[in-house]
């Protein structure tokens, strides 16, 4: 995907904030997968069930 590890590990971790456009278009492009199988859309102050 040639991005950077940390990169990797945010995302991993749930850190989205840093996440560009590039690596999720990267990510799409590797596992062949749409946006929203990907990623679960939550509405801003929406907390996270763990």
């Amino acid at each position: 995907m040639d991005v950077h590890a940390e990169t990797l590990r945010r995302a991993d971790s749930g850190e989205t904030g840093s996440i560009s456009g590039r690596f999720i278009a990267s990510l799409m492009t590797v596992t062949d997968k749409e946006f929203d199988e990907l990623f679960e859309i939550v509405e801003e102050g929406w907390e996270l069930a763990e």
